[in-house]
């Protein structure tokens, strides 16, 4: 994690990214935005149903999405949110007993780091939305 860029580290967090750098697994899935509460599915990625499990994310998907988190231009911190997070995707990152789970908005430039029940809202930054975009876009084709 020694080359994270300290204003990355201030606005996700230590235990967060720890567990994201050393996830021995990343899980992808293809989640409802629309969160009906009368429904409890029983598989779930926090408070969102799941539509899809993707692919497991492979050595190269993994080091280009962590290289993403790492930098600080992949943000656009202190930006005005305008709407509420409506993920349509979600990546497990798993560590032993610990994971996160990144929640991926793509329309309004969104992404939400939950860890032990906390969520860390920050805005994806135009920059690195393409990167992502074609990650999820592999992630799901079949």
């Amino acid at each position: 994690m020694k080359n994270v860029d300290s204003s990355v580290v201030q606005h996700i967090g230590t235990e967060r990214l720890t567990v994201i750098f050393n996830a021995e697994k990343i899980e992808s899935y293809r989640i409802d935005r629309t969160k009906d509460p009368t429904e409890k599915p029983k598989t779930m990625i926090g408070e969102y149903p799941i539509i899809e499990q993707g692919a497991d994310l492979n050595k190269k998907q993994s080091g280009l999405i962590k290289k993403l988190i790492a930098s600080p231009t992949s943000y656009g911190f202190g930006w005005t949110k305008r709407t509420l997070l409506r993920p349509s995707y979600a990546l497990r990152f798993i560590q032993d007993a610990e994971q996160v789970e990144l929640l991926i908005d793509t329309d309004s430039l969104q992404w939400g780091f939950s860890h032990k029940g906390k969520l860390s809202e920050q805005n994806i930054s135009k920059e690195a939305l393409p990167a992502l975009s074609k990650l999820l876009e592999k992630l799901f084709t079949k």
